[in-house]
């Protein structure tokens, strides 16, 4: 598997030699029960069988649509959570945001702020859009509002028929209220399949469809998470470098480290980190258990957070995302008044400035104290990317396994949901 996602530990995290052979026993077992659905709630471990479920007939599927919503100068992601955090963050991450041809993606649906829509509906105005409705349900409340109100924008432009071209469902294979929707008005509609929570659906129609219209090359997305899947099974580099990370996490855990702050030194890197943070915040925090994830975009946080990082209460462990072989450089040009003392850097790349400041960083933690975990991606391409999400996917799994939670249910989320309904319904 060529780009291998690698784990590495900065400083000893362990307490012993005998705890770290433990720990590492007991994530190994935990990923076996991922790899051979014996833990709880494995019937929510379809997410395994995705990549080796998209054919040629999936992809013709995805183009189709794709093709169709790409001529419009918009579309909107109406989706919150997992059907909404994985999305934007292959679009932000893996499109150049320059192609004049693809159509401005945008998103609703993941708030309940009445001036945020509004300020969407005034960029909409002019624009002929479309929307791609995200929701097992159909009746979670945040999309399910800002759906309506975008069906109502387009109801008054648009025909029926014209509406129906312009919207596209996600949805549960047979249940729900777009399901519906979708027969009676001849909307196309694609599945999240039963057996994909939310937060592991990205590698479904739920992601990739909004990256195919972004002109990302969803099959080599897919290509990636095979890889990793197939490495999980057969026990290689993958299966190793999962059960170091999910060994590490837990004894940091269980030594009084309960917060872990994931880094990335790349600043389009910010909305993966976010899905990480659901991934692992909804999947672990349950039965008083859980280490609280918290995502952290460097340089800039190295001026805000950065501080309590280097010299706070060590309550906390930090996983630095490391980007091996980045693209897109940048020379530094020189400057004849040279006011700014920089001249010295001329001519290199600001990559090569950026490495240098993670580094940097890295040691200062480090020698401040700073339980620090490295993993290490090549490159920024949808091959890696689509191994970053099945790695995490992976590792969050058995990660709750060796928490003893079920990490496929969040009865948490449903609680806010009840008093919610509760308190409009008075």
């Amino acid at each position: 598997m060529n780009g291998q996602i690698t784990v590495k530990a900065c400083n000893e995290i362990y307490s012993s030699e005998k705890v770290s052979v433990d720990y590492r026993d007991r994530a190994e077992s935990a990923l076996l029960d991922v790899v051979n659905r014996s833990g709880k709630g494995n019937e929510w471990l379809g997410w395994m069988d995705v990549p080796s479920g998209f054919d040629s007939d999936s992809y013709n599927e995805l183009e189709r649509v794709a093709k169709r919503l790409g001529v419009l100068d918009a579309v909107v992601i109406v989706g919150i959570g997992g059907s909404y955090l994985g999305t934007r963050a292959l679009v932000t991450l893996l499109s150049d945001g320059v192609d004049r041809d693809a159509p401005e993606i945008m998103y609703a649906g993941y708030h309940l702020s009445g001036r945020a829509f509004d300020k969407m509906k005034r960029k909409l105005e002019g624009k002929d859009f479309g929307v791609i409705v995200i929701s097992k349900s159909g009746t979670t409340i945040e999309p399910a509002i800002s759906y309506r109100l975008l069906n109502s924008l387009m109801a008054e432009r648009f025909n029926d028929s014209e509406i129906a071209l312009r919207t596209v469902y996600i949805t549960d294979p047979e249940d729900g209220a777009l399901r519906k929707m979708s027969t009676e008005k001849g909307i196309d509609c694609f599945d999240i399949p039963k057996s994909v929570g939310g937060r592991y659906s990205v590698l479904t129609p739920v992601g990739m469809l909004p990256a195919l219209i972004a002109g990302i090359d969803i099959k080599e997305i897919i290509r990636g998470a095979a890889d990793v899947y197939n490495s999980v099974k057969n026990r290689g580099e993958a299966f190793n470098n999962i059960t170091e990370y999910v060994a590490a996490r837990n004894a940091m855990y269980d030594e009084g480290k309960k917060i872990e702050i994931f880094g990335s030194f790349d600043a389009d890197f910010s909305y993966m980190l976010k899905w990480w943070q659901q991934l692992f915040g909804e999947s672990e925090g349950k039965e008083g258990k859980g280490l609280f994830p918290v995502s952290a975009d460097f340089t800039t946080d190295l001026h805000s957070i950065g501080q309590f990082i280097q010299q706070g209460d060590k309550s906390f462990f930090e996983t630095m995302l490391v980007v091996d072989n980045p693209e897109n450089c940048v020379t530094i040009p020189p400057d004849e008044s040279d006011y700014d003392k920089l001249n010295y850097l001329a001519g290199n790349d600001i990559e090569f400035v950026n490495r240098q400041a993670l580094e940097g960083t890295c040691k200062a933690h480090v020698d401040g104290g700073v339980s620090l975990i490295r993993i290490e991606i090549n490159g920024v391409k949808e091959y890696s990317i689509g191994q970053f999400v099945m790695f995490m996917q992976f590792a969050c799994a058995a990660s709750g396994y060796m928490l003893g939670v079920n990490p496929f249910d969040q009865p948490g989320v449903e609680d806010y949901k009840r008093n919610m309904k509760h308190l409009l319904n008075c």
